[in-house]
């Protein structure tokens, strides 16, 4: 994972244990414009913390958000102070901006939800991948030549704070990717004439397992219906929504 650190030793060198040939189409020089999390200002973990705290507290993180599409349940599996980067959107810092965030972006793509692939954790560390998914709506119709569904990449680092919550996380995801699946997903929306919100939010594609990593029950996400949360595409969209200009 680049440049982050924790317990003392790179944290690049720790997640590529794991790593899934899938990962080398993530544009990890492109994605390098925006500052890592810099962990030197909490120091390295000197604790070691139970494996099962560790994952008790993942699961509750992936199943309330990506899951179940609860943010602000999820917005509780961080540390008040977490540090948050994605590096598209830029750098945030506290549960408030996260919060702000997360509706917004989400309410702009209703269409995507998170399928996980794999995870690992090492002692403090969590990091994870998984598909950004968007179903197909014209799918099975006499004439659709598209695929079920479209997925692009992505992979994070999460860090252990304690007391059930992660004091960071970064994100990496495969923008060209998401570009590409994104305007085969708008022709076959065209196709089907799926152009509302509610007519896009299909999850038809959750993973076989683990249990906390699926649903059956159709989407709610949090942000439905609030209208004074507003739909972002773009990273000026949220500096503005931030106050920074």
């Amino acid at each position: 994972m680049l440049c982050l650190m924790s317990c003392g030793k790179p944290l690049a060198s720790r997640a590529r244990v794991a790593q899934h040939p899938i990962q080398d189409r993530i544009e990890e020089r492109r994605m390098s414009s925006t500052p890592s999390i810099d962990f030197t200002t909490r120091g390295p973990s000197e604790k070691t913390w139970e494996r099962a705290e560790v994952e008790a507290a993942f699961q509750r993180f992936w199943y309330e958000g990506c899951v179940k599409e609860d943010w602000n349940a999820w917005l509780d599996s961080f540390t008040p102070d977490v540090d948050y980067v994605d590096h598209f959107w830029g750098p945030l810092k506290g549960r408030e901006e996260v919060s702000i965030w997360i509706e917004a972006v989400m309410k702009g793509v209703p269409e995507i939800y998170t399928v996980l692939d794999w995870y690992t954790i090492d002692n403090d560390v969590v990091v994870f991948h998984c598909q950004n998914r968007r179903d197909n709506p014209n799918y099975g119709k006499p004439g659709e030549t598209g695929p079920a569904y479209w997925d692009f990449p992505g992979l994070s680092v999460l860090r252990y704070g304690g007391d059930g919550r992660f004091c960071s996380e970064e994100d990496y995801w495969d923008r060209s990717g998401a570009r590409k699946t994104a305007i085969d997903y708008a022709a076959a929306c065209e196709r089907a004439g799926a152009h509302t919100k509610e007519s896009r939010m299909l999850r038809g594609y959750w993973p076989a397992s683990p249990a906390w990593a699926r649903i059956d029950e159709a989407p709610s996400p949090s942000w439905s219906g609030r209208t004074d949360v507003p739909s972002i595409t773009k990273p000026a969209e949220l500096r503005a929504l931030l106050g920074r200009g």
